[in-house]
């Protein structure tokens, strides 16, 4: 993948005829283009609550099946930060100005290509160790907790796998302020320009829960009101995906300090906009027999309660600031190395939408399933954003003619 972004910027280079050697306009050089490597970090996203125990008995009414708050519950999986960085990407970017140089535009798209991690709790085939997933039970407030494995009972596991993706896009208009170009080795240029326009960014999270068990012969399982007994399977699967997209006007500045071969330049924006976050939450139980196997919707956090498409805007703020230092190579050509950090007030992530409250009347895979009975609708659906922030190096070309 990182060979790949380094063979594209060497494709814009062969392209062009002649290349360049600083960021703002000089003499007859108008139209600039800029191609970038970049390695970045995010904000790890949050797991979620206690997602997966583990305990040292068997039965649901032990102190030790993993029942969160007994004395020989941990925790495996939930209560932490998914850490996926870094992530490798690209920044293009280029602009033109007036042969007065008193006006003029730029643009620019950057792209961190999606990575995620996947995680597997397994037990043994007898069901050893005991997995379990706990819930509170929204009739009573007591936890509890649903088997992925528990032994000679049931074998399993669980999978957690996320990912997430993060690009955007800005244009914007240059008024430059003032500039100094230094006409000798030893003197030293300068430059200032106000820069206003648009800024769109979109960042994708996907989280998927599912647990696969397999019924052993002390142990019984439920779907859809139908006893599932040894040698059946029982999967339930949750998927939470968020979609965040700012659209908002910006303005900031740039500046830079040049002296002989080599450059100083920064830049400073700050963006005020819409936040349009987006949640999707499916869920569905698949129970597996000799006779066959069958789907209905439900897994276990996600619900007829708060299944299907949550929408809603808020106002974001976006500031972010870059600073990079570019050395001369040919009269038009530099390389630069720089870092850039972006900063997001609210967004929407998979981990902080799950509630662990559950109506087992309405789970598909509870011996008490039975949705004509009335209860409370939990899991609920309720948003939670949270802040987030990307950061990172980058290693380019810029070239001018």
């Amino acid at each position: 993948m990182k060979r790949g972004y380094l063979a594209a910027v060497l494709v814009v280079l062969t392209a062009a005829s002649s290349t360049w050697a600083d960021e703002e306009p000089d003499g007859s050089m108008r139209t600039w283009l800029d191609a970038d490597y970049l390695l970045w970090w995010f904000k790890p996203a949050p797991a979620g609550p206690a997602l997966l125990t583990t305990g040292t008995l068997t039965t649901p009414v032990s102190a030790g099946s993993g029942v969160l708050g007994t004395p020989s519950a941990s925790v495996l999986a939930g209560n932490s930060y998914l850490n996926q960085g870094p992530y490798s990407g690209f920044r293009i970017g280029g602009g033109v100005m007036n042969c007065a140089g008193t006006i003029g535009g730029e643009g620019s798209f950057f792209y961190l290509a999606q990575r995620g991690i996947d995680e597997t709790f397994s037990s043994g085939p007898t069901g050893s160790p005991l997995l379990a997933r706990p819930i509170i039970d929204a009739r009573t407030g007591s936890e509890t907790v649903l088997f992925v494995s528990a032994p000679n009972a049931f074998s399993g596991h669980f999978d957690l796998a996320s990912a997430t993706e993060f690009f955007g896009a800005d244009g914007n208009l240059l008024v430059p302020w003032c500039r100094c170009v230094a006409c000798y080795p030893d003197e030293i240029g300068y430059y200032v320009t106000g820069l206003g326009g648009f800024l769109y960014l979109n960042l994708r999270d996907d989280l998927t829960l599912s647990q696969s068990s397999n019924v052993l012969p002390a142990g019984v399982g439920f779907f859809d009101n139908v006893p599932i007994s040894s040698g059946g399977n029982i999967a339930l699967t949750d998927e939470f995906r968020t979609l965040n997209q700012f659209y908002g006007g910006q303005i900031g500045v740039k500046a830079g300090v040049t002296w002989w071969r080599f450059t100083l330049n920064g830049t400073a924006k700050i963006a005020l906009g819409s936040m349009r976050e987006q949640a999707n939450l499916l869920g569905s139980t698949t129970a597996t027999t000799a006779f066959g196997s069958a789907t209905v919707p439900g897994g276990l956090y996600v619900l007829s309660s708060n299944a299907g498409t949550h929408t809603r805007n808020i106002t974001a703020v976006v500031p972010q600031g870059t600073l990079s230092f570019a050395v001369e190579i040919t009269s038009q050509l530099k390389l630069h190395v720089g870092y850039t950090i972006l900063y997001i007030s609210d967004v929407a992530r998979p981990g902080n939408l799950i509630d662990r409250s559950v109506n087992r009347t309405e789970l598909p895979s509870s011996q008490t399933f039975n949705p004509l009975v009335p209860g409370p609708q939990r899991p609920g659906f309720s948003w939670s954003g949270t802040d987030f922030w990307a950061q990172g190096i980058n290693v380019g070309l810029s070239l001018r003619f």
